[in-house]
């Protein structure tokens, strides 16, 4: 397993970072925003360590950072789309002003199985900017233990660094066209021509099953292409292998 203890990244996104942006998103805004916002440049700062740690070159000033309150559910039906047009006015809007992010970290105080698939499509879809969401809740606790000395490792210089925030750095790279790291296939000569499948189905009472695969087209095994299709249990084998024709047509090892 890779672990980025000692190691920086194989290849480096280069310059992607230096205008990268923070967004965190509250249920409700704080009471105590001061304490807020040195929570946020802490967390800011832990990010920003991690990717030096990895290798990535940062510059001395901090991500753009913003805080932002979204209006409350009414219910666990209610699709957010008033807090999308915040997220995507005040908060992506701001960000933006400047310039346009190269990355976005979102920073969520609670999961919403509504807000996180606007922020995507808002983000990834519309505006063309990368984004990494992490519950607030997980760096917090992150901090806390590196700061007790709970850290399963210590990275030289950084001795307060968590792996939380190691495995963020590393979802940002690979996301901005970075290489965290390559296989030796010096040691497994079997690899050198295999393309790796991920295949995930989700069925329902009455409903058409949905059927989800990835697959890497590259011997370096970076790149995976998805392929996502409705079925019915009436479907054969052979139907269903030729989800599989995209991922071959495109496989170079």
């Amino acid at each position: 397993s890779w672990c980025s203890h000692n190691k920086v990244f194989k290849q480096v996104a280069s310059n992607t970072f230096k205008n990268a942006a923070v967004l965190t998103l509250f249920s409700d805004y704080p009471d105590d925003s001061e304490w807020a916002l040195e929570e946020l440049h802490n967390i800011v700062l832990h990010i920003q360590n991690a990717l030096a740690a990895c290798g990535v070159a940062i510059q001395e000033d901090l991500f753009r950072a913003t805080m932002l309150a979204l209006p409350k559910a009414v219910d666990k039906e209610d699709p957010r789309f008033e807090a999308a047009d915040i997220i995507k006015n005040q908060g992506i809007g701001f960000s933006s002003r400047r310039r346009k992010p190269s990355i976005l970290f979102v920073l969520l105080e609670d999961y919403d199985d509504h807000i996180f698939p606007h922020i995507k499509t808002i983000c990834d879809t519309e505006r063309g900017i990368p984004t990494v969401c992490i519950e607030t809740r997980s760096l917090r606790a992150a901090v806390a233990a590196a700061k007790e000395g709970k850290s399963p490792f210590k990275v030289p210089g950084q001795p307060h660094l968590h792996p939380t925030f190691i495995n963020l750095a590393m979802k940002a790279n690979a996301k901005v066209g970075g290489v965290n790291d390559q296989i030796d296939f010096g040691n497994v000569k079997m690899l050198e021509s295999a393309m790796l499948v991920g295949v995930s189905r989700d069925s329902r009472k009455d409903q058409p099953s949905v059927a989800g695969v990835v697959a890497s087209i590259d011997k370096l095994f970076l790149n995976y292409p998805a392929s996502l299709r409705l079925q019915d249990e009436s479907v054969q084998a052979s139907s269903r292998n030729k989800c599989f024709a995209p991922f071959q047509s495109n496989f170079s090892p």
